[in-house]
């Protein structure tokens, strides 16, 4: 069992892959087909929703879902003005829905929403024909790691959180290269509010990118990077890391001396 928690939403994949929603879902990212809040909770139709797929993990960003299924597919939904959910222009009129509700704490320049409100698989084409293992939601960006230890991100790129050098939006999912990871497979992503990290597949190596103006790159300076840094091995005594976490402006990770 798996348990993803948004801003105002909970995502749960159940001991039979099947996905447990409950909470907000202005701006449909509980995947149910349509916008309003689900307080009671819902299954959301395997047969229906995923191809009878089963799901074998899940991610809640601030305001979009996204979880893989038992064929390395990567299907996201919710909020996706600004690439998160890396659907290409031409299939974003899928199952989409203009939020006007004023009453949201939205900005004036996003009452006009463009949301997915079911979840829309992403052809593996578009990461490489190579199946995913793992995808994490930020704040309106989305990583993904694929079997191959690629990472892949999309979506707004404030402070660097794409990892690709600059702050450009990317709509589709593009590949960091693997130069930046000193061409070692990765085996975790996590998505922070802000913030993006990356573990080694071997080896406890870790990586962060994206703001770091609270400290949370854990580079030992407040500052922004704009492509991952190598977080130096003696940060945790030379141990290498075998578990982290990221938060909205803070990290966490555990050591292969099982230290916090």
């Amino acid at each position: 069992m798996a348990v993803a928690v948004g801003d105002t939403f909970l995502l749960a994949v159940t001991e039979h892959g099947d996905l447990f929603v409950s909470g907000g879902n202005q701006h449909g990212q509980l995947g149910l087909g349509l916008v309003g809040p689900s307080q009671e909770g819902a299954v959301l139709d395997r047969a229906r929703v995923f191809d009878n797929l089963a799901v074998v993990m899940v991610s809640a960003g601030a305001k979009h879902s996204a979880c893989v299924t038992c064929d390395g597919s990567v299907w996201t939904w919710g909020f996706g003005s600004y690439g998160a959910l890396g659907i290409p222009a031409h299939l974003d009129t899928i199952q989409m829905y203009a939020n006007d509700d004023h009453s949201d704490d939205e900005t004036d320049g996003d009452r006009h929403q463009t949301c997915i409100v079911s979840p829309l698989r992403m052809p593996q084409h578009m990461h490489g024909r190579v199946p995913a293992l793992m995808v994490a939601c930020g704040y309106e960006f989305s990583i993904m790691l694929t079997a191959a230890g690629h990472v892949w991100t999309c979506g707004q790129a404030f402070g660097g959180i794409l990892g690709h050098n600059d702050t450009l939006v990317r709509r589709v999912l593009t590949q960091i290269a693997t130069k930046q990871f000193a061409d070692q497979p990765i085996g975790m992503v996590a998505a922070g509010g802000s913030h993006s990290m990356a573990l080694s597949r071997v080896g406890g190596s870790l990586w962060s990118w994206g703001v770091g103006n609270q400290g949370q790159l854990g580079l030992g300076v407040y500052c922004n990077a704009m492509a991952p840094r190598a977080v130096p091995p003696a940060t945790f005594g030379g141990v290498g890391v075998r578990f982290m976490a990221a938060g909205s402006d803070f990290s966490m990770v555990v050591t292969h001396d099982n230290t916090l």
